[in-house]
Parts: structure tokens; sequence; C-alpha cells
């Protein structure tokens, strides 16, 4: 699964804004007890959750511009 995060014009996505266009490999799973954990294997360590699809994707998101936001500060 590929997921595009987008900037709207007032600056609110899913990411907070904070990514615009990046397409980032991402691998999916429901656990045992109904989670969906999501992990972006570009990112040492990046795995998020939600109860649902949408919310895990979210937070996933959130993770990564997380990560994204101190390594374009340094010009990686």
């Amino acid at each position: 699964m590929t997921i595009q995060a987008k900037s709207s014009a007032k600056g609110g996505s899913a990411s907070g804004g904070k990514l615009n266009n990046l397409q980032l490999p991402l691998f999916v799973e429901k656990d045992e007890d109904g989670f969906y954990v999501v992990e972006c294997p570009l990112f040492e360590r990046c795995y998020s959750q939600g109860k649902t699809l949408d919310e895990a994707l979210k937070n996933i998101c959130e993770a990564i511009s997380l990560i994204h936001e101190p390594l374009m500060r340094v010009g990686i």
C-alpha cells in the first residue's frame, strides 16, 4: 500500500500540512485485537496503529511528519 499525503490550500491534511505529495510505501496488517498496524519501511521503527484503517493511516502520517520535518531542516 502506498499513501500520498497532500496539503490543502489551508495547510491541512492527515499529516498536518507538513508533507507535500510525498509517496511512501506502507505495510498494513490487522492484529489479533482487531487494531490496524501500519509500518513505513523507509524509516527505522516507524509504526503506528488505529482502531480503523483511516485512523491508522492518519496516525502513520503524523509519525512520518515528525520524522520527516527534522530531516528536512538538516537537508537530508
